[in-house]
């Protein structure tokens, strides 16, 4: 795990790389300013008109997976002109390197499932002292919430990631996991093992 990074752009800069460790596999970001800055994972510098990406606002916290190759990159929202409106800030709070291992990799569990009832949490998985691994994608249009310290997830809440549309995560603890989406109905895809 590595020390926490405090960065910041100024309004109207362009997509800036965060430095990461050779062989970081999760890093964990959170919003520090009210100017909304945006992430995005990419094998290179993206095109400096492209204002996709995933939103950052302030005091939300990303999980993100990082593949081998991937760079992570931000910059402030688009909207936010040269001049105007205040900084961008993030914190890197950590960035995980993977661990090798020589055994094989184990079964995988099925873990998918979708919101019996918006805005209420729901258990997407139990504890379990022998867990190597959890990859949560959420398939949904909207936002989904996880707690994997055996809290109850909940939008903005302490303990809680947000998983944007079409993003994954990865569970790094053996504690039960809880999800919420705030419409009945959002999916998931999530492989234990």
């Amino acid at each position: 795990m590595s020390s926490q990074q405090h960065l910041e752009l100024a309004p109207g800069s362009g997509w800036t790389e965060i430095a990461l460790p050779a062989g970081t596999n999760h890093v964990l970001v959170q919003g520090q300013s009210a100017t909304t800055a945006i992430l995005k994972r990419a094998t290179a510098a993206p095109a400096a008109d492209d204002g996709n990406g995933m939103w950052l606002h302030s005091d939300d916290t990303m999980k993100l997976p990082v593949s081998a190759g991937d760079k992570l990159y931000w910059r402030p929202h688009p909207s936010v002109a040269a001049g105007r409106g205040e900084p961008a800030r993030v914190c890197v709070l950590a960035s995980v390197k993977s661990v090798a291992t020589t055994s094989a990799l184990p079964a995988g569990t099925d873990r998918s499932g979708s919101i019996t009832a918006g805005g209420t949490a729901q258990q997407l998985a139990a504890a379990n002292a022998a867990r190597l691994f959890l990859t949560i994608t959420n398939t949904s249009a909207g936002d989904l919430w996880m707690n994997e310290t055996g809290g109850t997830a909940a939008a903005g809440a302490a303990g809680s990631y947000k998983i944007v549309a079409g993003d994954a995560v990865e569970v790094t603890t053996s504690s039960a996991v809880s999800i919420v989406g705030a419409t009945t109905g959002q999916t998931w895809t999530a492989t234990e093992g």
